[in-house]
Order: structure tokens, then C-alpha cells, then sequence
């Protein structure tokens, strides 16, 4: 999602490979629907040995992982997939953890945990406990509090993108859409305060694109999503609650909730080395299920969002395939997913994956179909490299300069009526209606929000409490209010000469300058 300075270490490691075996029993620990509960009595296909890091399927022994995880222990998983990658970002290394496998394996289970958990209660419950995080939490929020808890660490910072049908979506900042690859130029700075706008053909700027033109190579540009500064152990479990809550999921024969986005939530540190300070990340990519449509039963919207899922898995394997071949061209561009993804397999961080399979026979052909995933997976290798240490009074000084840039692209780019937003020419009686009804609707947005993370709150105390009742019909009646209010709001933007959208180019210009003003914030 973000490149760095790095000094390379010189030697390519391949990316360490856990696969996870749900056993026909996890059913008690995750949701299922009742159709899936029968499948819990089919022949199990896979048979795992955690010793040897070696399984079974079909009679045929796989002993290529790095890591067996059989069972529903995330302790277990942690130690086995997170805890090489905890150490490394320690040691000033950016890393990336991502879940694979089919629909209902287990892929957010092992990310974040099972529905309900990510909440403030159970923290506390745990904490209570003398444990530092609840027996049921995921990879993300165990990594996210231990590296909370390092005196180190001068600053912690999160984003979330969500990928859905093959578009970038901010879940921090109202589902914005994020630009993703390379867009229209917005001008040619100069310097000493001169910018020449996109569409010049002056001799300087022709001279320059020219140069740029030549270039060799292409890098992978960031994807620039809001950052959200983490306090507290609370705001994790906060965090990866309103993640839940926010994600598009959808219930189908084989998973009673399947996430139908690709999910990548990043933390952004600053860690503090001697007198320098460094900047690594740790990338958590918790990838939608494959899945077949026969058997999931879905149809309408939802088998759409199966064929683009598919579309995008597809293409990542060819991009795994294409890296473990090593051949030159890799198809990055071919999905929004993979162009995100660049930077990972560029080989500058930790990279480890975990994939998912579920043991009935059931989903033996699935499970073999991930299998090969994973065995082409060993083949890659990336170049880790630690995240170059700075002076941190340089950092903030250049950091300052490229915000001042990125403040005069984004002025231009408003000058030229690329930023959307209400017209200058728009009736005035209009205007003030939309400006109100964005106001109400932004306020709304807010509330249903609000309502949905106490609901979660409230579910997780036991017994369950009347207050869950109210806050269930405060939430139907608050969707009630909003759909309205979003339906006058998109009438309103279709009137003449009222409302025009933000280019793609202007969106990413101003996501560069929170991105830019979230970075000054960390020195």
C-alpha cells in the first residue's frame, strides 16, 4: 500500500507459507448456516500432522508448509504465522501477513477472530483475567496490542482500504473511493513557487515529461487511505470492531456471514532507533473466499460478487505464478487487488500467508485447488530490507516541503474545477438546500454508525441485556432516516448544473495531502 527508503539485505528469502485446517467441528466456534451443519457429518478428507508440518488429503501427503495449523486455537495460529513477523518489525522490517482460501475456511477467523468478539467488554474480561488479549482474538488485534505496548514505538497509526468488484474503498473515511494506479498529472512544479497546470506545452514541461518518460522501470504507486491515530488497547478493539461492522458481508449456503471485499488494514509505526527514527508497516490482507457459485447458491447481486471475487483470485494467481516462474512481465495491473499488492511481492518486506482449507470431503476439490496456491507460493522469493532510520528533524523537514507541494497541486487542481463539489453557478435556494441535506446526511451517517458499535458492545455481555432490544429498533428506525436522506441527497446531485463529482486525479491529490499531514502528525 506504501513504499519506504530501504536498505536491502542483500539475500532473497521466500515467503513463509502456514496452511490452517478447520476442523468439521468448527462449527461451535464460528456461525454456520443449517445447510452447512450437515456437511459437518461428511468423510473427512484432510488429515493434518502438526509435527512433521505435513497433511493428508485424499491420500496424498503434502510437506511443503512451513507451518500445520489444525484447530480453532488462535494462540496457536499467532505463534505459528505472526510471531517471525512480530519480531521483524521490531528489528525496523515492514511485513505483510494475508488469509487465502475458500469461502467459510476461516480466513477472517484467523485475521481477526469469530463475529461478536472485537469488543471493549472482552478486552476487559480478558484483562481481568491476567491475559493481554481475549483467547478468541485473531492475528491483527494480538500484533496491533503487543506493538501498542513497545516502548519504542513514538506513534501508531492504522488505515483500512476495502476492495470491492474490483474498486478501492476507504473504510475510514465513508467508503470514499480511492485512486488506485496511475492518473492524469495535475501540473509540473518548478519550483521557487512556480507550478505550471496539467495541459502545458511550454518547453520546460514538455522537456520534463519527456524525461520522466524515459525513465526505466515503473514503481508501484501508493494507495493513500485516511490514517486513524491508535491510544489505547480499546481503540484497537474499536478499530477492528467498526472494520466488522463496515465490510460488505453476505450469507450463503457454505457461510452464514461471507465477506464479499478483499479487506487490507495496515499499521503505520514510528519506531524510535538510538536517535533516529524508522518507519515500517505491517500489512494485514484478509482476502475474500473463493468460491463456487453451485455451491454457495447465491444469486442475483451476490453471484456478481462471486464472479468479480473469483476474477480477482484468478489473477493473483497468475501474478504468484508469473513471480514463482520468474518471468519478466507480471500482470499486476490486470486487478485493483494486485496493483495494491505490488509492493508486497516487490519483494521489500516480511511476507508470510496463511492458507486456509476446510477438512470435509465435501470441499476436498477446493481444498486441493489451495493447496496448489500454496505450493506455487514457495516458489516466490522477496528481497526483505529494513526500513532505513532517519534524523527525525530531516524527516519532518522534507515531509513539510512535499505537504507545501502537494497543497499548491491540490489548489490548482480546484482552480480548474476538477474538485467537484457544489457549482459556483448553482441556484442559491438549491445550493443551501444541498449544503443542509449533506449536513443531516453526514450526521446521520455517523449515527447509524454509532448505534451499530454499541449493538456489538451490547451482544457481548452476557446474559444478553434488554438494551440489545432498544438498540436494535433505534438502528432500524436510524436506516429508516438515513435511506431517505440519501435518496434526496442523489436526487439533488442530478440536478443541472448543481453538482459535479471530484475527478480521480483531485481525489488522490487530497489523499495525498491528509496522508502527508498524517505523517508530519507521527514526528
Amino acid at each position: 500500500m506504501s513504499s519506504r527508503a530501504s536498505k536491502s539485505t542483500g539475500k532473497k528469502h521466500r515467503i513463509e507459507v502456514s496452511i490452517r485446517v478447520r476442523p468439521p467441528s468448527w462449527s461451535d466456534h464460528i456461525t454456520t448456516c443449517t445447510q452447512n451443519l450437515k456437511n459437518n457429518h461428511s468423510t473427512v478428507a484432510v488429515h493434518a500432522n502438526t509435527s512433521s508440518s505435513s497433511l493428508t488429503l485424499n491420500d496424498t501427503t503434502y510437506n511443503f508448509a512451513d507451518h500445520i495449523i489444525s484447530g480453532s486455537d488462535q494462540s496457536t495460529c499467532f505463534d505459528a504465522a505472526g510471531a517471525r513477523l512480530l519480531s521483524k518489525i521490531q528489528e525496523g522490517y515492514s511485513c505483510c501477513l494475508m488469509a487465502y482460501g475458500q469461502t467459510g475456511s476461516g480466513k477472517t477467523y484467523s485475521v481477526f477472530g469469530p463475529p461478536g468478539v472485537l469488543t471493549e467488554t472482552e478486552l476487559q474480561r480478558a484483562q481481568s483475567e491476567g491475559k493481554l488479549v481475549p483467547d478468541t482474538w485473531g492475528i491483527f488485534p494480538r500484533v496491533a496490542i503487543q506493538l501498542f505496548n513497545l516502548p519504542q514505538v513514538q506513534s501508531f497509526q492504522v488505515s483500512v482500504i476495502e476492495v470491492y468488484q474490483n474498486r478501492a474503498f476507504d473504510l475510514l473515511d465513508q467508503h470514499k473511493v480511492l485512486s488506485v494506479g496511475s492518473t492524469r498529472s495535475s501540473g509540473t512544479d518548478l519550483g521557487n513557487g512556480t507550478f505550471h497546470p496539467s495541459g502545458c506545452y511550454c518547453r520546460i514541461c514538455h522537456k520534463i515529461r519527456h524525461k520522466q518518460s524515459n525513465q526505466p522501470g515503473r514503481k508501484a504507486e501508493a494507495v493513500l487511505a485516511k490514517r486513524e491515530v491508535v491510544k489505547s488497547a480499546e481503540d484497537v478493539a474499536r478499530l477492528a470492531r467498526l472494520v466488522e461492522i463496515s465490510r460488505i458481508a453476505k450469507g450463503h449456503l457454505l457461510n452464514a456471514r461471507s465477506s464479499r471485499s478483499h479487506c487490507l488494514i495496515q499499521i503505520h509505526l514510528s519506531l524510535k532507533q538510538g536517535g533516529k527514527v524508522s518507519e515500517p508497516t505491517f500489512l494485514f490482507v484478509d482476502l475474500a473466499g473463493s468460491e463456487r457459485i453451485k455451491k454457495s447458491g447465491v444469486i442475483g447481486e451476490a453471484s456478481h460478487e462471486a464472479t468479480r471475487i473469483n476474477s480477482s483470485l484468478t489473477v493473483l494467481g497468475r501474478v504468484i505464478q508469473a513471480l514463482a516462474n520468474g518471468v519478466k512481465h507480471v500482470p499486476y495491473r490486470e486487478s485493483t487487488l494486485t496493483q495494491i499488492l505490488q509492493p508486497v511481492f516487490a519483494g521489500r518486506v516480511c511476507a508470510s500467508v496463511i492458507v486456509n482449507i476446510a477438512s470435509e470431503q465435501d470441499h476436498a476439490e477446493e481444498s486441493l485447488g489451495s493447496l496448489r496456491f500454496a505450493k506455487r507460493l514457495t516458489g516466490v522469493k522477496v528481497r526483505e530490507s529494513q526500513v532505513e532510520a532517519c534524523d527525525p528533524k530531516a524527516k519532518r523537514e522534507m515531509i513539510e516541503k512535499e505537504l507545501v507541494h502537494a497543497r499548491r497541486q491540490l489548489e490548482v487542481m480546484i482552480q480548474q474545477g476538477l474538485g467537484g463539489g457544489i457549482l459556483p453557478m448553482a441556484d442559491s435556494i438549491e445550493k443551501r438546500s444541498l449544503e443542509e441535506n449533506l449536513t443531516k446526511l453526514s450526521t446521520m451517517e455517523s449515527h447509524v454508525m454509532n448505534i451499530k458499535m454499541q449493538l456489538k458492545e451490547a451482544h457481548s455481555l452476557k446474559p444478553r441485556s434488554a438494551q440489545c432490544h432498544q438498540l436494535e429498533e433505534k438502528l432500524h428506525k436510524a436506516k429508516s432516516h438515513l435511506e431517505i436522506a440519501q435518496g434526496i441527497v442523489g436526487r439533488q446531485k442530478t440536478i443541472k448544473r448543481l453538482w459535479a463529482e471530484p475527478t480521480l486525479a483531485c481525489t488522490k491529490v487530497r489523499s495525498q495531502v491528509q496522508n502527508l499531514e498524517s505523517m508530519l502528525a507521527m514526528h
